[in-house]
């Protein structure tokens, strides 16, 4: 070995290393530098009624995914976005089924909650997440925002309005104006905020280019180090890659309120002030509350003050009504088929207790109903898009603030189909950045089943559908919290009531 050139070598590799360490002051200042510290973020995000399942939903034969008309509004975004088909609630109908068997258990996968209200017995997934990963935040608990459509307060206070509860199962109260949530979620959190604002962002340029720089220079130095010199030196390249990530991406700055109105003491600042929503409009109340939750709940995790956020548009059974629209969301919902009319009924396996196998064609109605449904289908496709639009404005809204990466976003509704309050194919899309676990761009199918051992009962393949508390459970995984259940522990195989406590299937098909 040519000992002038090794000592020439490390003379440099010296000079790289006192350069970047007496940066590490500023390094470790930044987000994102910090070695063993997750950084996941965890939102949910409902709205009601159920799914129109041949006009909602994804193709992915192609390769990639070629949304339907329902969720077209996702395709810029299909590269973060999983959907699921076949994922069954099980808890719900122990509950009593309906709208507030399935708002209750949709997030806890309880089955022990009322129809009356009151606790539903265990915590929704961002009260788990938060208490196995929520540190290093101003808050301990999500952020949880209700985008009011209908003021009626028997119904804001019922088991149908709640959709988030603590950990000892107690239902948690939304906040449901843009001032709730800035005098009473951020106060105190304000000030505390770590993230980067639009002031700084002349600072962060020339911080970014600093990096770039140094990262250059090592790349000049690499080629002539020896092999242990270069592992020493590929670490530190990779230490400030890490925090260049975090520098010039995360944008912490919180959004510009209206000025809040002033009222009676009776009165709620979260009233709607129409009893229509004009779903067509870009800039309607409904949706302007919309964006603003969204603003807000995005500011709040980039600047640190938690790492979970809930968005709930209305409630189950919602009542809100669309401008030009005879009915109301809800009561449109009933306008729909049964599940039954859209069910292939073939001869079964008796061995096994199911007497009939199905196949399910919601997603190909025979040409008449699409005839005889048409009005309904097109009343509800109003609603379907808007909250699409919605979620796709929260997945560009993460991505532009620098934290998409480590993101999840969980968008689900309390039934499978409004006209027989069921609970088969419960409809779930996921959005998630490349710094998680999350199969992307993908449709992730499952079996459906159905009851059995009735005049109706039937499955539609050899396997039974999988439990949603399964994959509540594999959300949480998918985010880098494991735990054991969510839940009450349902039957997963409806023929033989064996107890499943994690369907594999689940985690193979949903994360890498």
């Amino acid at each position: 070995m040519n000992r002038e050139r090794l000592k020439a070598s490390r003379r440099r590799f010296l000079t790289s290393i006192g350069a970047t360490a007496a940066m590490l002051p500023f390094l470790r200042s930044l987000p994102g530098y910090a070695q063993g510290q997750s950084n996941s973020k965890l939102i949910l995000m409902f709205s009601g009624n159920g799914r129109i399942r041949h006009l909602w939903g994804a193709d992915d034969t192609s390769g990639s995914l070629a949304f339907r008309q329902n969720l077209a509004p996702l395709q810029p975004h299909a590269q973060h976005i999983t959907i699921t088909e076949g994922v069954r609630n099980y808890a719900a109908p122990q509950i009593g089924g309906t709208h507030e068997g399935g708002m209750i258990s949709l997030f806890t996968g309880s089955s022990e909650g009322s129809q009356s209200g009151g606790p539903s017995g265990y915590p929704s997934i961002d009260t788990i997440f938060m208490a196995n990963n929520g540190g290093g935040t101003a808050r301990n608990d999500s952020l949880y925002q209700q985008i009011v459509a209908v003021l009626n307060t028997a119904e804001n206070a019922g088991p149908q309005n709640r959709c988030i509860f603590d950990g000892a199962g107690v239902p948690r109260d939304p906040l449901r104006s843009s001032w709730e949530v800035m005098e009473q979620y951020m106060a105190g959190a304000v000030e505390n905020m770590t993230g980067s604002g639009m002031e700084v962002s002349a600072q962060d340029a020339a911080n970014a280019q600093l990096f770039q720089s140094l990262i250059g220079q090592m790349d000049a130095v690499m080629p002539k180090l020896c092999n242990e010199d270069r592992i020493r030196l590929e670490g530190m390249q990779d230490a400030l890659n890490k925090a260049a990530q975090g520098i010039d991406r995360v944008s912490c700055e919180l959004p510009t309120l209206p000025p809040k109105p002033q009222v009676q003491s009776w009165e709620k600042i979260w009233a709607p002030p129409a009893a229509s929503i004009d779903l067509s409009q870009s800039m309607h109340w409904y949706r302007e509350r919309s964006r603003l939750a969204i603003d807000l709940l995005v500011a709040a995790l980039a600047c640190g003050v938690t790492r979970s956020g809930v968005l709930q548009y209305d409630q189950a059974a919602s009542n809100a009504q669309a401008v030009g629209q005879s009915l109301d969301h809800h009561n449109s919902s009933h306008g729909v088929p049964g599940l039954y009319a859209f069910i292939e009924r073939v001869s079964g396996d008796a061995s096994n207790n199911y007497m009939q196998i199905c196949y399910d064609h919601q997603k190909d109605p025979k040409p008449e109903m699409l005839t005889q449904y048409a009005q309904v289908w097109n009343e509800l496709s109003a609603w379907e898009n808007y909250y699409a639009e919605e979620f796709a404005y929260l997945v560009a809204q993460l991505s532009d603030h620098g934290v998409l990466d480590d993101t999840a976003v969980v968008w689900g509704s309390e039934i499978d189909s409004g006209q027989g309050h069921q609970h088969y194919d419960m409809p779930f899309v996921i959005a998630s950045g490349a710094n998680l676990r999350f199969q992307r761009g993908k449709v992730v199918r499952f079996p459906i089943s159905y009851d059995a051992n009735n005049a109706d009962g039937c499955i539609q393949t050899d396997g039974p559908s999988p439990s949603h508390n399964d994959f509540l459970r594999t959300v949480l995984e998918g985010v880098g919290v494991s735990v054991d259940k969510v839940g009450s522990t349902t039957a997963t195989n409806i023929a033989t009531s064996e107890v499943t406590t994690l369907n594999q299937g689940l985690l193979t098909s949903l994360l890498t």
